[in-house]
């Protein structure tokens, strides 16, 4: 409760309960599953929007999918038991589609996962890796996966202290780096993005239409893409990309004349740059400028006009998390907790790198997510001990008390398997793969 005088500043996000609940829901109900009208009679947050209209209500129930889907939770649609009747359509989840399947990892790979965190310079990246490692072998099933073995390596738990950034360390890249291999990654090879991009030397950004070929490192990272504009393969320095890269839009795509959409359909299709080889082109690229012109540049630089330039002020974009992001976060957030009886807020804020008004936000999102059965009774995730509902007592109080926080389930099946991480995460994932 909030402390006389303090009325509550953070709250649940309920698109993230919403989600969370309808897939407890929907595990707890069997293999047999749940029509639309018990999902909505039975799903906190459905059960709240009685008012709203059919129409209203299946866009969100829509849109709920979608963002499971998007965190790896399949939900099974069969075919409706008497046809042409759509209210008998019966959702379910099988038990062994959900969370990632088990895998078998030996004391080798167990310390590779342990060190691949180091790869990475930055707190971000560093997590991400630690987390995908938690994933992976948490669903070992070594009983010996625990340890890894003679080479005195911990393996188990939220992993060590995760290390700051050091300059003298071979890393692979940086936050900034998986943040933008993210962006890179969502639009996907063979289609088309646009970003704003600047050039040595320049002081302004450009758009830059062009289709994703890849990407790859060689003392930076680059994207590898053909450029639309200037009709040929180039490479993009990630770091002087401005902003994300994004997927261009349909309208634009449509508005393109017939050259562009005539290239970007053969790299989609896979007939233009299929086997391109991204290592040589980035090898073949030799010196991005030759000693001459930087000379010339720092020459120019320095004879440039007396009075400085009129520069814009910098206004810094916290850009807003999508959806999925923090539904993923949360179910990683409950497997974390229900597998290993629990953590401490320290641990937590460490393995998710998250801050303490983010995680205050996601305790009471898993603390809101409920469920009723055919009798219609009412069980909610318990977070034990409750958090607050003011940041205030929170950093005051909880934060520094330090307690082990436990997660119960009240739902047998939803319980047992909400235990096992869902997904590596998309960062994680990435970051991995790198």
């Amino acid at each position: 409760m909030a402390e006389s005088g303090d009325s509550q500043d953070v709250f649940a996000d309920y698109a993230v309960s919403r989600a969370f609940s309808l897939a407890a829901t929907i595990l707890d109900a069997g293999p047999y599953g749940l029509t639309k009208q018990q999902i909505r009679q039975r799903v906190e947050h459905y059960r709240s929007e009685s008012e709203q209209s059919r129409t209203a209500w299946e866009r969100l129930f829509s849109r709920d999918k979608a963002i499971l889907r998007d965190c790896g939770v399949r939900l099974r649609e069969p075919e409706a038991s008497v046809p042409g009747s759509a209210d008998d359509y019966r959702y379910s989840i099988d038990p062994a589609d959900y969370g990632i399947p088990e895998l078998e990892l030996d004391a080798a790979e167990l310390i590779v996962l342990q060190q691949a965190q180091h790869a990475w310079a930055g707190l971000r990246a560093q997590s991400s890796v630690q987390q995908a490692a938690w994933a992976l072998r948490s669903t070992s099933g070594d009983p010996e996966s625990e340890n890894a073995g003679d080479a005195g390596a911990e393996v188990v738990g939220p992993g060590p202290e995760l290390a700051p950034a050091n300059p003298a360390r071979l890393t692979v890249g940086t936050d900034a780096d998986l943040a933008q291999l993210e962006h890179i990654a969502a639009v996907g090879r063979g289609r088309p993005a646009v970003f704003r991009y600047i050039r040595r030397g320049q002081h302004e950004t450009q758009w830059r239409r062009v289709v994703v070929l890849g990407a790859g490192v060689l003392g930076h990272w680059y994207l590898v893409a053909y450029d639309l504009d200037r009709q040929g393969l180039r490479t993009f320095r990630t770091d002087r990309i401005h902003g994300a890269v994004s997927a261009m839009p349909t309208a634009d795509q449509q508005r393109a004349d017939r050259r562009d959409r005539h290239v970007i359909e053969e790299i989609s299709a896979g007939r233009l740059y299929a086997d391109i080889d991204i290592s040589r082109i980035l090898a073949d690229r030799g010196p991005e400028d030759s000693p001459e012109r930087v000379l010339r540049g720092v020459l120019g630089a320095h004879q440039g006009p007396t009075s400085p330039p009129r520069l814009r002020p910098l206004r810094q974009s916290v850009p807003k998390e999508p959806t999925p992001d923090k539904l993923e976060r949360s179910l990683s957030l409950a497997a974390f907790l229900l597998s290993s009886g629990g953590a401490r807020p320290s641990e937590l804020q460490e393995h998710f790198q998250v801050t303490p008004r983010q995680l205050l936000k996601d305790l009471l999102s898993l603390q809101q997510a409920g469920t009723f059965g055919a009798e219609q009774f009412g069980e909610f995730v318990d977070v034990v001990p409750p958090p607050p509902l003011t940041v205030k007592e929170f950093e005051a109080g909880y934060l520094p008390s330090d307690p082990l926080i436990t997660l119960e389930l009240h739902g047998e099946q939803s319980g047992r398997l909400m235990s096992r991480p869902v997904s590596l995460t998309k960062p994680g994932a990435l970051s991995l793969l790198v």
